[in-house]
């Protein structure tokens, strides 16, 4: 910022900021700076900004304006350079080139209930944020997997014709394998927006957690439909009867890997969902 220092004969010194685009000099009254010097017109001269720069015009005084000792012409700008010193009388003016000083910032006020600095987090915490990812990575490995395997062995033995009946059922036959691939897809999906931000690991925890619970719950169901049909009886004997008391070595049903890689792939969903919400939970209460 540019400041014009002022130095009377008489001794002393003042600072004035040039924070107007022009300054009038002299003993008048209506001048911007008022000149007490007896060889000071009334109106004397005029500081002018140029762009960036500031000039100097005499405006015909009786007595003159010097720079650097010469006397200007009247009505004529003469440059300004930080340091040149003008001279009316045996009052010195110079312009110098300050750096604004700095406003004091307003004091915060106290806080009635200081909370400390939140401290970063520790490694076991860390760890437990990206075991939980992990198991989320694993879970829809193991979905995958078991949709595409085989599910159900069902084989059947007559006397005299040997084996007539001798079947597997995979998880894609049976339907379910479809559902439980977009349910992998769904928590990979969920995996991505987590590693995103941390803002949405609340979100994503709760999601991947219900995903594999309602799965879980609709498999069950399902099965347990399965068991009631087989249960029903029939002029007091049920299907499960016949095959346990009558036929028990003609037909044989054995659960192939893919109902266990699929019971694992929803058990590791569940437990990874609800480690991310806890670390989640506990991120916000830092």
């Amino acid at each position: 910022m540019m400041t014009l220092v002022i130095q009377p004969g008489e001794g002393g010194e003042r600072r004035l900021p040039m924070q107007r685009g022009v300054l009038t000099l002299g003993r008048g009254s209506d001048c911007d700076l008022i000149l007490t010097e007896t060889q000071a017109s009334r109106r004397h001269a005029e500081l002018r900004r140029a762009g960036d720069r500031w000039q100097i015009v005499d405006l015909g005084s009786t007595n003159g304006t010097f720079v650097g000792g010469v006397r200007l012409a009247p009505n004529v700008a003469r440059p300004l350079r930080p340091g040149d010193v003008v001279t009316i009388g045996s009052t010195r003016l110079r312009l110098v080139d300050e750096p604004p000083l700095p406003v004091p910032a307003a004091p915060a006020p106290p806080a009635l209930f200081a909370e400390p600095a939140a401290a970063p987090p520790s490694m076991l915490f860390t760890l437990f944020i990206w075991l939980s990812r992990l198991l989320t990575l694993v879970a829809a490995g193991l979905l995958i997997l078991g949709a595409q395997a085989a599910w159900l062995h069902i084989s059947v033995t007559v006397p005299l014709l040997g084996n007539v009946f001798n079947r597997t059922i995979g998880g894609m036959e049976s339907g379910y394998g479809y559902l439980l691939i977009g349910i992998a897809a769904l928590s990979l999906l969920l995996l991505l927006v987590d590693l995103a931000s941390r803002r949405w690991g609340l979100a994503a925890g709760l999601a991947q957690a219900l995903l594999g619970g309602l799965t879980a719950v609709v498999l069950g169901f399902n099965a347990y439909g399965y068991y009631q049909a087989g249960a029903q009886t029939i002029f007091g004997v049920s299907l499960f009867d016949v095959l346990s008391q009558y036929a028990p070595d003609f037909v044989q049903v054995a659960l192939q890997p893919g109902v266990y890689l699929v019971g694992a792939g929803l058990v590791v969903l569940i437990i990874g969902g609800i480690l991310r919400m806890l670390t989640a939970n506990m991120e916000r209460m830092a």
